[in-house]
């Protein structure tokens, strides 16, 4: 089994990895989500993610 970190987005529902995974279509994966910014600070930051601001 290989492990490996990668940074995803999660937009509309669902998280985005920000490069291609190169995974057989319907792997399943374990996931443990860990967030990069403050929480007080996400609005913000996906408000200029988005271009709305």
């Amino acid at each position: 089994m290989e492990t490996f970190t990668v940074q995803a987005i999660y937009k509309k529902g669902v998280l985005k990895p920000k490069i291609k995974l190169d995974l057989p279509e319907n792997t399943i994966v374990e996931v443990e989500v860990r967030s990069l910014v403050p929480q007080k600070n996400l609005l913000s930051v996906l408000s200029l993610a988005s271009g709305s601001i």
